[in-house]
């Protein structure tokens, strides 16, 4: 290792032991988190099994032969009329092992059965080495789910308004959990930028929720990025592709053996279409968009008969809806539930062109599985009636009031998603008992009630003061899991992409192939010049064109993407902000800076020859121009063209709104110059409308086909593609993105050994911090260029401590190598890659 990265680390891990300290003398209450290089053994998938699979006869589901009963932690350290069996810690000492291993066939068990594997052994040894943990599960068997709603009724708490502190006042005392205590405000919009836009807050949106004193500041702060339709989506959209096993490319797409549905659900979540009719879209399809879900992946070659597409449809249905677990079912009658391999089938049947032949591990079963829905309780599927008939009563038995459920499947996940645990754990295992049975009825009942829309679940979850307490670690055992407020998070990959490229000014350089096809472009902005025909044939001549917009208040960001056939000069409110003279490259002007609150003007000066933009266009003392290049003699026929595509993202009444401000017969144009036509000032009532040539993919300039070279047509207006729309890199892959071949609905929260090694070694963030070196050297003196990445990246200033550690990674003169190792040695705290 070289003198310099050893030095690098060194200096980092003084910046992490810096900001503890800093966080435990502001935060208190924050909990560390703890992690272990130890591989837990989880109950519930490797110990579970085990047990249903060779004990259940006897010791499960209420058999108690010898008094022995497995449902239970309790129950199994209790043991039977031989006495306790297994000791928590010491395996070699417990009976459970003993009896497993023995030579004795009449004494060994499990009885009349051959010997258990010893790979089985092994889990239950270590299973029992490591404590008996029982993942939060209570009991295996004992706990019921309800399928229909339940009523709750809201108690009086005396200060709390919010039903969620409403129904867990008393659970908070009697686990004897402060509930006055809540995060500052910085931790609080840092969370909830996360949480709702996948974006780190600037540090003006900290100070104005610092500065703001009305008591209803943090709900409004909610509400505002609630609104923010498209960077909710774009957050968003990251959970539902895992969920609905939704990605650009992959298996199946190069041979249409897959087909997704992006454009479906990214106009779905920036909508915000009810949820009730989001299912009902994705299991009886009204139109090929959304289909892509339940047809899943049509895998080459032979697979096995558990995977065939109306199968996988069935797993896939069950466990994102229902929370249910249909993979074993699928192949024989499970061991961990209730669901047998007629049930599987039985629902599978519904998404197929004919009747489904049965099979129990691959073999023939001989049998026809008939066709029904997992709960007669809600209504029958007529299995004489055409497919699609079939999965349209299929999503609407799916979706009816009485399927309680469905509900509380989905308020559970986003409960999980905001909390870092769910009510019920694992999320895809709802039949496991609720450590608050009222708080998840009340969320699913609500959400009914508010006609499934998600937002206001999202709302009432994120101004509960639940959600709003410190943060605490997730323990190492979780047998008896006590709600303490929110987990402590590690960012999603997507998150911490974004928030490197926000700290850094580097963002993704290209889509993922498929993602520039996703959605149909619908963007208003026309093609326009001073004579109608221009797109065909145009004078050699310069055109001058004029817009005037209003804006409420200063943007949070302004940008603007322009092409002009052949050259332009752009002027904001009388100043020259952008020149270009290549119609092959559309160029992106950051605005943010030059606008104003109140009227704002752009003025173009479009030229239908070559010009020389190499210096800026000089003026007289009338405010006009002067040419500064003589015309360059285009080939014959030469068409003529202006497109401005501009957008400022403002706040209005608390919202947080987009206004666009494209080309089209509304702008001005004359072909005379005038003095300070530029200006805001200027009365341009007798210039006429600007011809309008046509759509913006119109021949013969191809600009659709262009997108690919400026930005994802979903971030066109933002200058800014983040981690959804990019193609999965060796650092996403670290950090957890799935490849999404099967459902995923929660990724593991945990650093591990391929994170550490990507971001400490790893290409992608070593290009991504040297860049962003280079910008940041510009900023100031050192101690500027520290005070604001701090700013940026973690909302506060650095301390004495924190700000002499980070000057000696910098040399004098400022050399961006030097600022790269301060933005990589932020970037690897915890207080940077955490929510808490």
């Amino acid at each position: 290792m070289s003198t310099r990265i050893a030095n690098l680390l060194s200096t980092t891990f003084a910046l992490a032991c810096a900001f503890a300290a800093t966080l435990a003398a502001e935060s208190p209450h924050v909990a560390p988190v703890r992690e272990t290089g130890t591989k837990k053994i989880s109950y519930l998938q490797q110990v579970q099994p085990i047990f249903q699979a060779h004990c259940a006869k006897c010791h499960l589901n209420g058999n108690k032969k010898g008094g022995l009963s497995l449902e239970t932690r309790e129950s199994i350290l209790k043991g039977g009329e031989s006495g306790p069996i297994a000791e928590p810690h010491k395996s070699d000492e417990s009976s459970l092992i003993t009896l497993l291993t023995i030579d004795d066939p009449d004494s060994r068990m499990p009885k009349k059965a051959p010997p258990l594997p010893a790979e089985k052994i092994e889990v239950l040894r270590q299973w029992v080495t490591q404590g008996m943990p029982f993942d939060g599960a209570v009991t295996t068997t004992a706990y019921k789910s309800p399928l229909s709603p339940r009523a709750v009724k809201l108690p009086e708490v005396a200060g709390l308004s919010n039903p969620i502190d409403r129904i867990l006042g008393s659970y908070l005392t009697k686990h004897e959990v402060p509930i006055a205590a809540v995060v500052d405000d910085r931790l609080f919009a840092r969370r909830v930028y996360q949480d709702v836009i996948g974006l780190p807050p600037s540090p003006r949106d900290v100070a104005a929720l610092q500065s703001d004193q009305s008591p209803d500041k943090r709900e409004e702060l909610v509400n505002k990025l609630l609104a923010d339709k498209s960077r909710y989506a774009e957050n968003w959209l990251s959970f539902w592709n895992d969920a609905l096993r939704n990605d650009y490319e992959g298996p199946g797409y190069i041979d249409g053996g897959r087909q997704q549905i992006t454009p479906w659900l990214y106009d779905a979540l920036e909508t915000n279409k009810p949820y009730d009719q989001f299912v009902r879209e994705l299991i009886a399809p009204p139109n090929p968009a959304s289909e892509g879900f339940v047809k899943g992946i049509l895998w080459r070659g032979a697979v096995s008969a558990s995977q065939i597409r109306e199968l996988q449809a069935a797993q896939n249905m069950s466990q994102v809806f229902l929370g249910i677990n249909m993979k074993c079912a699928s192949c024989h009658d499970s061991f961990v539930s209730e669901w047998k391999l007629s049930d599987a089938y039985g629902l599978a049947g519904v998404f197929a062109e004919k009747p489904l032949a049965m099979y129990r591990c691959e073999k023939d079963l001989g049998k026809i599985a008939p066709i029904k829905f997992l709960y007669p309780e809600l209504g029958k599927i007529d299995a004489k009636a055409p497919r699609d008939k079939r999965q349209q009563q299929l999503a609407t038995l799916m979706t009816t009031e009485k399927n309680g459920r469905f509900t509380r499947t989905i308020v559970n996940r986003l409960w999980s998603k905001l909390m870092g645990r769910g009510i019920v754990e694992p999320v895809d295992e709802m039949d496991h008992e609720p450590w608050s049975a009222d708080l998840l009825d009340w969320l699913a009942n609500d959400l009914a009630a508010n006609k499934y829309d998600l937002k206001k679940t999202l709302a009432t979850i994120m101004t509960s003061r639940a959600y709003q307490m410190p943060a605490a670690a997730m323990k190492e055992r979780d047998d008896h899991y006590t709600f303490r407020g929110p987990v402590v998070r590690r960012l999603s990959a997507e998150q911490f992409y974004d928030s490197l490229s926000t700290l850094t000014g580097i963002w993704q350089e290209k889509p993922a192939p498929k993602a520039l096809e996703c959605r149909p472009l619908q963007l208003p902005a026309r093609w326009i010049w001073s004579t109608p025909n221009a797109s065909v044939n145009a004078a050699e001549e310069t055109i001058y064109l004029r817009k005037t917009i209003e804006l409420p208040s200063i943007p949070e960001e302004a940008l603007a993407t322009i092409d002009c056939d052949n050259g332009y000069e752009l002027f904001v409110n009388g100043k020259s902000v952008s020149r270009g003279d290549d119609f092959t490259k559309p160029r992106v002007v950051d605005l943010t800076k030059h606008l104003v609150p109140g009227k704002n003007v752009f003025a173009v000066i479009a030229q239908n020859f070559k010009p020389d933009l190499s210096k800026p266009t000089k003026r007289n003392r009338k405010g006009t121009t002067k040419a500064t290049s003589k015309p360059v003699m285009p080939k014959m026929p030469n068409p003529a063209g202006l497109l401005f595509l501009g957008s400022a993202r403002v706040v209005s009444n608390g919202q947080s709104n987009l206004i666009n401000f494209d080309s089209d017969s509304s702008w001005k144009v004359s072909p005379d110059e005038v003095d300070a036509w530029t200006s805001p000032a200027f009365d341009d009532t007798s210039w006429k409308p600007a011809a309008d040539l046509g759509p913006i993919e119109m021949g013969p300039w191809g600009f659709t086909q262009k997108l690919a070279g400026v930005k994802n047509k979903f971030t066109l207006r933002y200058d800014r593609l983040r981690a959804v729309w990019a193609r999965s890199d060796a650092l996403m892959n670290a950090l957890g993105r799935p490849n999404r071949e099967r459902v995923v609905t929660h990724r593991d929260s945990p650093a591990t050994m391929l994170q550490l090694l990507e971001l400490t070694n790893g290409a992608t963030i070593t290009r991504i911090v040297s860049e962003g070196g280079k910008r940041w050297t510009a900023a100031g003196s050192p101690d500027e260029i520290i005070t604001q990445i701090y700013l940026k990246a973690l909302n506060r200033r650095p301390t004495d401590k924190e700000l002499n550690l980070a000057r000696s990674l910098i040399d004098t003169p400022t050399k961006p190598e030097g600022v790269a190792d301060v933005l990589w040695s932020i970037t690897m705290l915890p207080e940077f890659q955490l929510i808490y």
